[in-house]
């Protein structure tokens, strides 16, 4: 039995991390193409947007005429100041391709502002405006986190844009984009697609790692659970796609909820990461810088988005420095745990390389200028769905293995359970699987008010089989009784080797008159069987006294009781002449004393 389960277990085990290593491998491949998938449909689309916008500036107390707009005096050097309480206007003039466009999209990436006014100046004099403001967008917002303004092809060329903005928080942090209206609407449509996959993924991720949380009770994948909460919540306040919801928000509002979101989901990844490589694995000062930078993020959000005025630029500067802080001790964390051979670690740099990437080229290029569709939030929410699904591969490999040690583990308790109660020499149950089933079968019957039988088997004579023919033959003579016994199974008995050569049989659902014509079959099976290939001879045989007993003629007496009464039963079946089977009697009132030593 000990080999079979070996010899299963170790094949199994070796197949299943096999298995996972080629899955491994090809999840890699498969993110790794997931990832180039939207720059090759980006850079399908044409015309490419060249980088096009030479904005010139100027700073007014109030709103301005839209008539009145092209009069103001504009600035076209240096960066625009004063401009925190103010109107700032930015004007760009159109070149030669641009008035070639049938129609035209400016856009602006949402920010922290409370008026915006677009103006669209023909050559023939006519101005289109377009105007919101924080709390109401209109239809102006697109699911990339930008706010679209269209003007249409008219019989005068258009000569000039002028944006009017209200409060804007940081002239610096301003991304804006001018394309082609036709290029606009595919960018759109296909925006729309990659940010629906990404949130289905992430959604689909969170109710399968909350499942893993509950099933495999891993506390630390809570962690998990919350980060993915966060690229959630955030992806749809980066996109905008909440204002379907809550148009309400539109504006400071979703800028600084997603702000709060995107830094919670970076603490949040980092403490699982934390929590989740070995103590090991990691320096004591390699934790203590994570959790540093981790904490002067929090600290340093609130009060970037809470600036006073004038402050920021240099507070959101700050912010980014510090979220720069954190992914470089991330990643010297990793690389540090990797090589010190952590496997939480490989799985991690595999499901945090295309994120962190991400971020960080979105802190240094600005790809929306030239790419139309993904910007850096699409790439930093593109690439945490495809390292949700590594980590949620990771989770079940490690649930899938821990499963299996688990099974293992029950597989050898309960395999150590079987040879606890089993003989090891005639496999049967032994004196202690013998009480635990005939206490069980005595509970049910008196419980049911059903018959049940209980023999007690003596070898006769056995002591001077082992003196003549030697202990081994010995053995084969109780095993050779053993498999005689053991076909009492076909009627549901239950047959054990009390100890030594005495053997006790259950008999379920027989009365007295059926249990002893049962025990005096049994009787003339093992007297008449052929021993010849035990003693090799033909002379000597084997017979056997039996004790038995039908429950209820001793009605509410336990096990112990039980036991006793056929005891004595077998007692005098020894002092009796042997070879007989004799039942016990209520009225014969047996005594509480031991079997004789049937060896003589």
């Amino acid at each position: 039995m000990e080999e079979a389960t070996s010899s299963f277990s170790t094949p199994q085990s070796g197949l299943g991390r096999a298995g996972f290593a080629i899955g491994g491998r090809t999840i890699f491949l498969l993110v790794f193409l997931l990832a180039l998938f939207p720059f090759f449909i980006s850079w399908t689309l044409e015309p490419s947007v060249p980088p096009q916008l030479q904005l010139c500036h100027s700073v007014t107390d109030d709103a301005v005429d839209p008539g009145k707009v092209p009069g103001l005096t504009f600035q076209c050097d240096g960066t625009p100041a004063n401009y925190a309480d103010r109107w700032l206007w930015l004007r760009h003039e159109m070149t030669g391709q641009q008035q070639t466009w049938p129609d035209w999209s400016m856009n602006l990436h949402n920010t922290r502002f409370e008026d915006l006014l677009v103006n669209f100046h023909f050559a023939n004099g006519h101005t289109e405006t377009h105007r919101v403001r924080a709390g109401d967008f209109g239809n102006h917002w697109t699911p990339n986190g930008y706010l679209a303004f269209h003007a249409h092809s008219r019989p005068a060329p258009l000569d000039a844009i002028t944006l009017g903005i209200n409060r804007l928080a940081s002239y610096e942090l301003l991304r804006l984009r001018l394309v082609p209206g036709v290029q606009q609407d595919r960018a759109v449509q296909l925006t729309s697609v990659l940010v629906g996959a990404s949130l289905s993924l992430l959604t689909v991720s969170l109710v399968y790692n909350l499942f893993i949380t509950v099933i495999a009770r891993k506390r630390r994948a809570i962690w998990h659970c919350a980060w993915v909460v966060c690229m959630i919540a955030w992806g749809l306040c980066w996109s905008q796609l909440i204002l379907l919801i809550a148009p309400q928000l539109a504006g400071s509002a979703t800028v600084r909820i997603s702000s709060v979101l995107a830094t919670s989901a970076i603490v949040f990844a980092n403490q699982y990461m934390l929590v989740s490589l070995e103590k090991t694995a990691l320096p004591r000062i390699v934790r203590v810088g994570l959790r540093g930078s981790a904490l002067a993020m929090l600290l340093l959000c609130p009060a970037a988005l809470y600036a006073p005025a004038g402050m920021a630029t240099i507070l959101a500067e700050l912010f980014r420095f510090s979220t720069v802080l954190t992914l470089t001790l991330v990643i010297i964390a990793l690389i540090v745990a990797l090589y010190r051979r952590s496997q939480a670690a490989k799985d991690f740099a595999l499901a945090w390389s295309l994120p962190v990437a991400a971020v960080l080229a979105s802190f240094t290029a600005d790809t929306s200028t030239t790419v139309p569709v993904v910007s850096g939030e699409l790439m930093v929410l593109g690439t945490s769905a495809l390292q949700t699904l590594w980590l949620s591969f990771a989770a079940s490999r490690g649930f899938a293995n821990l499963q299996a040690e688990r099974d293992q583990a029950r597989a050898m308790q309960s395999e150590l359970m079987v040879l606890a109660e089993t003989d090891p020499l005639t496999k049967l149950y032994n004196r202690r699987g013998m009480m635990e089933r005939f206490h069980r079968e005595l509970a049910q019957a008196q419980r049911n008010g059903s018959s049940l039988g209980l023999m007690l088997v003596d070898i006769d004579h056995f002591k001077s089989i082992n003196d003549t023919f030697g202990h081994e033959v010995g053995d084969h003579a109780l095993q050779h009784v053993a498999n005689l016994l053991a076909q009492l199974r076909k009627i549901g008995a239950i047959v054990a080797r009390f100890g030594g050569e005495e053997f006790c049989i259950i008999v379920p659902g027989k009365t007295g008159e059926e249990l002893l014509t049962l025990a005096e079959r049994v009787r003339r099976l093992l007297a008449d069987a052929d021993m010849s290939k035990v003693f090799d001879t033909n002379t000597h045989g084997i017979t056997a006294s039996f004790g038995i007993i039908d429950t209820r003629e001793f009605p509410d007496s336990d096990a112990a009781t039980l036991l006793r009464a056929a005891d004595q039963a077998l007692y005098r079946a020894k002092a009796g002449g042997r070879n007989r089977v004799v039942m016990a009697r209520r009225e014969e009132n047996p005594p509480s004393m031991a079997l004789e030593d049937t060896n003589t």
